[in-house]
């Protein structure tokens, strides 16, 4: 760029290039009137563009940015000027020293659970903040979030590139953006929506995580964008307690998505969980065989509202269903034990009804000399102090690796459980307690497994309440201190806590 080109509109002074993309390049400039730094995004129009198209594409652009500049939020990049200089609009914003997740993701890989889950609580809050104002992002994915080099995270560009990549592809049948991160609906040609921000913002989660996106990446944009229309998700194998919630996020039906708000009480919620435990957890992806598609919870008032949770996926009836291309699991709330009615206005928590089994592989566990004879089948209740709910083995499944939840009391053979002398906890007296493939991180799911003697199946239930492992010194933790029937038990940092107390029935 030519000196006497450095300043845009007469007062911003360009000083470093900061990045590029096929939409626009950032730079980092001074305001010289009001004498702070800022960042300022030259949006590039295609070439191929007719007078008219590039026209349309200003226009958009400058519709794009006047909606984006209504929001103010800690955690989205403030717009503050749009300018034109040779023809071209340009974008004056807040500048913050930052490197996008994306490259992040790209310098070192996949992020940890609880970093995934404090970086999503921000984005989610900020997301809400937009959806309460009509506003609609439309291009969430990791290049548009920024890592502060303070910690702050922040979401950028609400839907201005995305303003011209609808001219392009208006243009020439296709979009200069990827569609990694696009719900199935946006990229069948149906508009964007706050369930379509929802979908990518738990795709943006699960590439953090996972260090991909939910449909995995190609080079040919024509079958990433037959992948995204088809809305086939990969199983995730690193999101541990973040699973049930992504699972929900990209659901492929829109109406089954929580809304943002909901997806930022429950990252709030997790991260708060989070905090004092260590930041790496265990995956629960063989919970999830193909897209998981829940049942839908209608927002309308008077209807009940259902939550849904990782026993849910792992215990309830999967039925293949082919609809519009993609593949993936229906799971019948009609047939399934595990499933619980959350709070609502219109009627108590569901109770049990017949399911399927669902048969996992045998996962790994330790090995050690085998137990002492079982002992009769004669053992008691454990009850959550939290919410006077049982441990239970969904559906009295007896398969290897099926995880333990707590659901209503009934004095089932499934909620009848035995400490043994040599510190097990046995049920069906063959099967053990133990954390997912003998896993000692917080976080892990609990499961039942053959009696083996291994170390990973050694429990003491202590005076306070608490029951902890022998190896790990984790403790049986309801996850999130959630009450509804179905909810997953993990072994947590043992702090006392009401939803790590228990009491034998």
């Amino acid at each position: 760029m030519a000196q006497q080109d450095r300043w845009i509109a007469g007062r911003y002074a360009l000083q470093e290039q900061l990045g590029a993309g096929a939409m626009g390049r950032v730079w980092r400039a001074v305001d010289q009137k009001l004498e702070r730094v800022v960042a300022v995004k030259e949006l590039l129009l295609p070439s191929h563009l007719d007078d008219k198209q590039a026209e349309d594409a200003r226009r958009r652009a400058r519709r794009e940015a006047r909606i984006a500049a209504r929001l103010h939020h800690p955690n989205a990049i403030t717009v503050h000027d749009v300018v034109e200089h040779d023809g071209q609009p340009w974008l004056i914003m807040e500048y913050l020293p930052s490197k996008s997740l994306s490259a992040v993701i790209a310098e070192s890989g996949p992020l940890t659970v609880a970093n995934v889950v404090r970086i999503g609580s921000q984005l989610a809050t900020a997301l809400t903040s937009a959806h309460r104002a009509s506003v609609l992002h439309r291009d969430i994915k990791p290049g548009n979030v920024l890592l502060g080099d303070d910690g702050t995270v922040k979401i950028t560009d609400f839907g201005i590139s995305r303003a011209l990549d609808d001219v392009n592809a208006t243009a020439t049948g296709r979009y200069a953006g990827t569609p990694a991160y696009f719900a199935p609906e946006v990229a069948r040609g149906a508009e964007g929506s706050y369930p379509s921000d929802v979908f990518s913002l738990g795709a943006t989660l699960y590439s953090a995580v996972e260090g991909m996106p939910p449909f995995g990446l190609t080079d040919n944009p024509i079958a990433q964008m037959y992948r995204a229309a088809a809305g086939t998700v990969r199983p995730p194998e690193r999101a541990g307690v973040l699973t049930p919630l992504l699972a929900r996020m990209l659901a492929l039906d829109p109406a089954v998505r929580p809304t943002m708000a909901e997806c930022a009480e429950q990252l709030t919620q997790l991260d708060r969980h989070a905090s004092p435990a260590p930041t790496m957890m265990v995956g629960l992806g063989d919970l999830l065989t193909s897209q998981v598609s829940l049942p839908p919870s209608a927002p309308e008032a008077g209807r009940r509202r259902r939550r849904w949770t990782v026993a849910t996926v792992a215990a309830a009836l999967a039925v293949l269903v082919v609809i519009g291309g993609g593949t993936f699991l229906y799971l019948d709330h009609q047939k399934s034990s595990a499933v619980a009615a959350g709070p609502s206005t219109s009627g108590s928590p569901a109770k049990t009804s017949d399911a399927a089994k669902t048969t996992t592989s045998a996962p790994k566990t330790t090995t050690g000399q085998p137990s002492p004879p079982a002992l009769p089948a004669s053992g008691r209740p454990l009850v959550s102090q939290a919410s006077n709910l049982c441990l239970d083995v969904p559906n009295k499944a007896t398969d290897n690796g099926t995880g333990i939840t707590v659901f209503d009391c009934n004095g089932g053979e499934n909620q009848r459980f035995d400490f043994t002398a040599a510190g097990e906890i046995r049920v069906y007296v063959t099967k053990c307690l133990q954390p997912k493939e003998a896993g000692t991180q917080a976080g892990t799911p609990l499961e039942i497994f053959d009696c083996n003697g291994g170390a990973a199946q050694k429990w003491t239930l202590r005076a306070n309440g608490v029951i902890a492992g022998t190896q790990s010194g984790l403790c049986f933790d309801v996850f999130n201190a959630d009450t509804a029937f179905g909810t997953p038990i993990i072994i947590w940092t043992c702090a006392g806590a009401a939803n790590q107390l228990w009491r034998q029935g």
